[in-house]
């Protein structure tokens, strides 16, 4: 993959090390975003069944949040990778502001109707137990606030993504990673007195190591701002890329948002066998999305390859990528 200035030209090389060398760190990431519940889950799970139950129930809409994402995500991965293609700067600018506006739009969005229904949300459920219900709306809340800097995750990654460096968010999402692992058992349990804080410790551990991603992005982009000169304060929404976003985004969109409501929908009649049930259900599907995850990075790597080569006017690779990205995918379904 030849290097030019601050992208990764996946118009050149070979197909299949392009490929590989893309999808791979996007794969890990997601594992990583799949790695952050688990993880909870593991120590909240030294707490009983009911504590499981809280995060589960969350788990769901937040499965839903990351569905809602793919609209604008999408959408904005596919015409930013044919603008970096092309070469057009103006275009890559355009993206970028469009997609900037639209994230932090949607997420703070969300964030306030998660706050405001929190207890019609996790009363949606029907459990009787009461410290669960009351500790999942709390926990609800802290994670609102979270998708914020979740969302603005997202978009840093896919904009290193769509320029061919996936191996940057990578690196900084695991770093959150990290911070994530190491913060929960001392904000859960009473390791250190007057820390430990139970359930909502490990929403609060997770925020926590959210924000420190969004400052190493930023961070990032401030120090070498010649490099990634395609962020900028004064971003601009365009409306005509507005439209063209939402209308790549959407059936990836539907397809996330009627697996997300299908996955509500099978924890709402697991929950009525109550917490242990539902703890159950709810590991279950952190599990079953290990293998999801792998087949979304190497979506998205794909994405992101024919896009490029989309612009670049360049049709053979696009046919190739395909053939190369099936033989993969059939390997990997193989084993």
């Amino acid at each position: 993959m030849a290097q030019q200035h601050n992208l990764t030209d996946l118009t050149e090389g070979k197909i299949l090390s392009t490929l590989i060398t893309l999808a791979i760190p996007i794969m890990l990431t997601n594992f990583i975003q799949v790695g952050y519940g688990m993880v909870d889950m593991i120590w909240l799970g030294r707490l009983g069944s009911n504590a499981v139950a809280v995060i589960g129930m969350v788990t769901g809409y937040m499965i839903f949040i990351f569905a809602i994402s793919t609209l604008i995500s999408t959408g904005s991965m596919v015409h930013l990778s044919h603008a970096i293609g092309a070469k057009d700067q103006d275009k890559i600018r355009a993206c970028v502001d469009n997609s900037i506006i639209l994230t932090l739009l949607v997420a703070i969005i969300l964030a306030i109707l998660m706050i405001l229904l929190r207890d019609k949300l996790i009363a949606f459920y029907g459990l009787k137990n009461t410290y669960v219900n009351h500790t999942a709306e709390n926990y609800l809340v802290v994670s609102a606030i979270g998708v914020i800097f979740l969302y603005s995750n997202l978009l840093f990654s896919m904009i290193f993504n769509a320029h061919g460096m996936s191996k940057i968010p990578f690196r900084i999402n695991s770093t959150g990673f990290i911070v994530n692992i190491i913060l929960d058992p001392f904000l859960i349990f009473h390791i250190i007195p007057g820390i430990g804080m139970g359930v909502i410790g490990s929403a609060i551990a997770t925020l926590i190591a959210r924000i420190v991603v969004l400052t190493i992005f930023i961070t990032l982009c401030v120090v070498k701002k010649d490099t990634y000169n395609y962020f900028r304060i004064k971003a601009k929404l365009h409306i005509d890329y507005c439209q063209k976003i939402f209308t790549t985004g959407f059936p990836v969109f539907i397809q996330r948002v009627a697996f997300a409501v299908i996955s509500l929908y099978m924890a709402r009649l697991v929950a009525d066998y109550g917490t242990v049930a539902l703890a159950v259900q709810r590991i279950g599907l952190q599990i079953e999305s290990v293998s999801i995850m792998t087949a979304f990075g190497l979506q998205s790597a794909l994405s992101i390859f024919v896009g490029q080569n989309f612009g670049a006017k360049k049709y053979h690779n696009i046919v190739e990528g395909y053939k190369i990205g099936f033989l993969i995918i059939g390997h990997i379904s193989k084993n």
